[in-house]
């Protein structure tokens, strides 16, 4: 069996840094992902700085994923078995097909 650490939500642990830790936490999840991050990243400072009304100066908080759903969210689970089905299938192949022996 594999244990699994049960952690606070993100929105919990950030709330516990200070100003310079929140900084650094930043910058190093950008500098980890940059292409996938920095655009999104970007338009989220460009929004917060700006001087036009935006949705995210005008709600108090922000989503946390890691909260897990509130009590009022209907939740949904979508399988796809077509998805699953193909990566069984390339998985027995990669370890069921005979590969040469290298002496």
């Amino acid at each position: 069996p594999h244990l699994v650490t049960l952690r606070a939500p993100v929105s919990e642990s950030l709330s516990r840094l200070h100003r310079e830790q929140l900084q650094k936490f930043a910058q190093y999840l950008i500098s980890e992902l940059p292409q996938q991050i920095l655009p999104t990243a970007q338009r989220l400072l460009d929004e917060l700085l700006g001087s036009q009304p935006s949705a995210i100066n005008s709600v108090c908080g922000a989503p946390d994923p890691t909260a897990g759903a509130s009590a009022n969210d209907q939740t949904s689970w979508y399988l796809d078995e077509k998805a699953l089905h193909d990566n069984i299938k390339k998985i027995l192949i990669k370890f069921c097909v005979p590969a040469p022996i290298v002496f």
